[in-house]
């Protein structure tokens, strides 16, 4: 598939046999809920509202409302990234997103080497989330690299972050979660012959068959979605360059290393600056190790099937395109600080690890 997408000139999303069988089967999976709600009203209708006809009702209702497609709610453990907050990094986002055509309503941290676009709620707000560990670790021109990136993902066409579709795999996830409790949902030696039998035999087959629609619809929507990341790259380095934007990709190979000396500056010394410490790490990686990791890249195709095409297809499709200019959406260093300062107050004292 890369080397079709490289070659084409507009990733721009268009109409597909892929594309109209997930969006049918996306609605399949909504009806299927719908029914159970359906089913639940009909019952205790058809038996004159009795108490046993109620219970029944009742329970098809629950299943129903655990199963329900889920639209995703604010973070309440944190606290957003709001323009009186953090005006310096609302006025980076702003600049982008009118570059692009688009806005993020919310803004949180995370603690997560990755940033994420989404919607959610019933007004399916914008949402924009910036993993701490990850800002850290990259140059100012390659977060606005990162943060063109996400934003070009709510005007890329991508399926997966749409209403139906992307609910629908949301929901076929919590489906599959639920067929198949842990270990711990029977407790003591006497069940486990129980647990044995009911996980081979019940849970078993249907958490099977949930996982196999639930594989289909992704992979119904698994070209689609790779373009659009394609393209989402494309618009990041129509606002930082090329240059740019494949070098912050490059960056992510750092996640787990990253990660790895957070935690142990903090284990090491609780009241260290673990931010400092990640710094420090990033700046003496040396380029044969990045070297390294690039080549690591090359080799692991494992999320070749995934959403995402694998990072070192993209970073070699922003090589291969033609060069642009540096920073073509220009931002002066002072605005750029004041974006970095208000993020770093913001998790002064926080700790991912």
């Amino acid at each position: 598939m890369f080397e079709s997408v490289a070659a084409e000139k507009n990733l721009r999303p268009h109409r597909s046999l892929a594309r109209v069988l997930s969006l049918v089967l996306a609605i399949a999976v909504h009806l299927v809920t719908l029914s159970l709600f359906v089913a639940a009203f009909l019952v205790a209708r058809g038996s004159g509202y009795t108490v046993p006809g109620l219970a029944v009702a009742a329970f098809l209702s629950t299943i129903g409302l655990t199963l329900r497609p889920r639209l995703g709610r604010v973070p309440r453990e944190r606290k957003p990234l709001t323009r009186e907050r953090a005006p310096g990094l609302h006025h980076v986002l702003d600049r982008i997103g009118d570059a692009m055509g688009a806005r993020a309503d919310l803004v949180y941290l995370s603690p997560d080497f990755n940033a994420s676009w989404g919607h959610i709620g019933l007004r399916r707000k914008r949402m924009l989330t910036i993993g701490a560990p990850m800002w850290v670790a990259l140059e100012p021109e390659q977060r606005v690299a990162v943060l063109a990136h996400e934003f070009g993902h709510e005007v890329n066409g991508d399926p997966t972050h749409g209403l139906i579709v992307g609910t629908a795999v949301s929901a076929m996830a919590e489906w599959h979660r639920m067929l198949r409790p842990s270990k711990r949902f029977f407790a003591g030696n006497r069940y486990r012959g129980v647990e044995h039998v009911v996980r081979i035999c019940i849970f078993g087959p249907l958490a099977g068959l949930v996982l196999a629609i639930q594989r289909g619809l992704e992979r119904a929507s698994f070209r689609s979605s790779q373009r659009a990341e394609y393209l989402a790259d494309r618009m990041s380095a129509a606002v930082a360059s090329s240059a740019t934007a494949a070098t912050a990709l490059e960056k992510m190979l750092l996640a787990e290393p990253c990660m790895n000396a957070i935690r142990t500056a903090s284990v090491r010394q609780p009241d260290a600056d673990v931010w400092d410490a990640e710094r420090r790490f990033v700046t003496a990686v040396p380029d044969h190790e990045l070297e390294r990791r690039r080549r690591l890249a090359a080799r692991d195709l494992t999320d070749v099937g995934s959403s995402h095409p694998p990072t070192h297809y993209r970073i070699k499709a922003l090589v291969r395109r033609p060069s642009t200019p540096a920073m073509q959406l220009r931002f002066t260093t002072e605005e750029l600080a004041a974006a970095d300062a208000e993020v770093m107050a913001a998790v002064a004292g926080y700790s991912p690890g």
